[in-house]
């Protein structure tokens, strides 16, 4: 036996999970049931619905949380998963655990209804203190956006307000001890470096990523379209700055999805530092991403699968720098949120995994042990995972921001001028609500108690219009309720919420003398995606359609309650610089 400080750590390739547990404020409209100023909650709308509301439609939430499965995993299925993995020295679970599925479910368990009870958080706080051998958490609650906001189509003060009332959430019902995480679970796993500042602001010193997004971030990442390669937009030459990899280090496999992900080996599968510098100023921000395989982490959440397909990986794993298999995905739904996985699959694959030398792990522990250099900065092209209907990882996040195109037109014709959508009709109002609760803020001089914005009343004071104006808006921005588009009352969802956060801004508006606040402006767009080149996609009706020219649209939706009087783009040409190259980084 060695001492504990001379022990070696396993260099042969690792895993681990990710598992998203998240329901939405389904009707943020203000509760009937609510001594103060407040959204619905999971309970508050069961009762709505109990007496004849037809609102959320056609969701029926006593059958939502009713789920044997779902009571499960919200209450103690995880925690008991991971206390089946303590024989490994390091094995254990990464968890986003959103704020408002805290919301409905303490809800529930304060009524006592359908399953849950007061003490329905206690396994989590239990299993958050579980350590592996270097001390690291075996259960991390990582960060998350608390309404399953989509960051990177959100400001940064939104994007910030998120994470501020996620940590107070967490704090509360997970204890102080041992502290809040430094991980990140970006909602639908959507990244954008922009993201990188705030993240960094808030003390979150890595997050997950989709893999797929470092493949085709490479020059020589091999194009196929359809059902047997990518799915959306095709990766554009002013993101493909990563070095190449070397063709027989790629590999593509076929998900249920409809779709069959890039893999790149080992480059996708190891840890990084991407950066963000800032086109103002050129202040640099960096943190460490932490990809998730997007073909096993499908077929992890859907059912057992067969560990040679770690083969290839295996094969060209780096013992200076392993490779890290993780599998991140709902851990609420589909064969992901069953019994089966959690107390068969799981060990099962913990076991196979260590018995071929991979080490079951955790990202913390992972991190601890082979922390990329600070001179690794690699490129992560903007989007999401692959499991999105319509968007497959499309670095215009599709499904949540369709762009405006003409009625009708065959094939699909994009055109802001003329062109409708209704998610773009969201997103407008979305952006006219924000201006409105920070100019409010701004000119009455309100700083917002973040207890207050979290959870209206539930501490000591009267909540404010300014706290109750974001309380709202950001009850509004659940990426679910513009997945679906406006069918049913999806659309209705997000305009309750903001309505009555104007309701609360408003009087704070009617001088608007001291308007001091900047517009709202939603990040710009463009299309198409590859101008004069070859583009392909949903939005394409999955054809591949080659720019007759290199013209190309910019917009973007801006507000101010004093109005928009000119709207001027600024933009930078990074030609082919490396990632850690500053030229053409800002504006100047």
């Amino acid at each position: 036996l060695l001492p504990a400080n001379a022990v070696r750590a396993n260099s042969s390739v690792h895993t681990s999970w990710l598992w998203h547990l998240h329901q939405p404020v389904y009707w943020p409209d203000r509760s009937s049931y609510k001594a103060t100023d407040h959204y619905e909650d999971a309970w508050d709308t069961i009762r709505q619905q109990d007496a004849g509301r037809l609102h959320p439609a056609p969701e029926n939430l006593r059958t939502i949380f009713g789920w044997g499965d779902r009571i499960a995993a919200y209450q103690y299925q995880p925690k008991n998963t991971v206390q089946g993995l303590l024989g490994y020295a390091n094995a254990g679970a990464q968890v986003s655990f959103s704020g408002a599925l805290i919301e409905n479910v303490q809800s529930l368990g304060a009524a006592n209804q359908l399953g849950y009870g007061n003490g329905w958080n206690n396994n989590f706080t239990t299993a958050r203190n579980w350590t592996t051998s270097s001390g690291k958490p075996r259960m991390d609650m990582v960060n998350f956006t608390y309404h399953h906001a989509l960051a990177p189509l959100i400001s940064d003060e939104t994007l910030e307000m998120e994470l501020k009332i996620q940590q107070r959430q967490m704090q509360i019902f997970w204890g102080a001890t041992p502290g809040t995480s430094r991980g990140y679970f970006p909602a639908e796993t959507c990244f954008t470096e922009r993201m990188i500042p705030v993240l960094k602001k808030m003390n979150i010193d890595w997050s997950i990523i989709g893999n797929t997004h470092l493949a085709r971030a490479c020059p020589d990442m091999p194009i196929v379209t359809g059902s047997g390669g990518e799915m959306c937009d095709l990766p554009n030459r002013a993101d493909q700055i990563n070095p190449p990899q070397g063709a027989g280090n790629y590999q593509r496999m076929q998900i249920d999805r409809g779709c069959s992900p890039i893999q790149v080996m080992p480059f996708g599968f190891q840890l990084h530092y991407a950066r963000y510098v800032d086109p103002d100023t050129g202040a640099e921000s960096k943190l460490i991403v932490v990809p998730s395989d997007q073909v096993l982490g499908w077929k992890d959440s859907y059912s057992q699968w067969d560990l040679n397909l770690i083969n290839a990986i295996a094969a060209r794993n780096d013992p200076a720098k392993p490779s890290l298999v993780l599998c991140a995905h709902d851990g609420d739904n589909a064969w992901s949120g069953g019994s089966s996985y959690y107390n068969e699959w799981v060990p099962n694959m913990a076991g196979q995994a260590a018995s071929r030398g991979y080490e079951p792990t955790t990202v913390e522990q992972f991190i601890s042990e082979f922390s990329p250099s600070p001179s690794d900065v690699v490129h992560v092209e903007d989007g999401g995972w692959v499991y999105a209907d319509g968007d497959m990882g499309s670095p215009i996040f599709a499904n949540w921001h369709w762009p405006p195109s003409i009625v009708g037109s065959s094939p699909n014709i994009v055109d802001p001028s003329l062109g409708v959508s209704d998610k773009a009709d969201n997103w407008r109002v979305i952006i006219a609500t924000e201006n409105r609760v920070k100019t409010a803020q701004q000119i009455s001089g309100i700083t917002p108690n973040v207890d207050q914005v979290r959870d209206p009343g539930s501490f000591s004071g009267t909540p404010n219009g300014v706290e109750l104006g974001w309380h709202y808006y950001l009850g509004s921005l659940d990426s679910g309720f513009v997945y679906y588009g406006c069918h049913d009352d999806e659309c209705q969802r997000a305009t309750a919420a903001q309505s009555n956060a104007v309701r609360n801004t408003s009087s704070y508006l009617s001088n608007l003398t001291a308007d001091a606040t900047p517009p709202t402006i939603f990040v710009p767009q463009r299309h198409p995606w590859n101008p004069g080149g070859t583009n392909f996609g949903v939005q394409y009706g999955y054809r591949v359609t080659v720019a007759t020219n290199s013209d190309f649209w910019v917009w973007t939706y801006a507000y101010d309650v004093s109005g928009v009087t000119n709207v001027a783009l600024k933009f930078r040409n990074n030609d082919t610089n490396p990632p850690t190259s500053d030229q053409f980084k800002t504006y100047a």
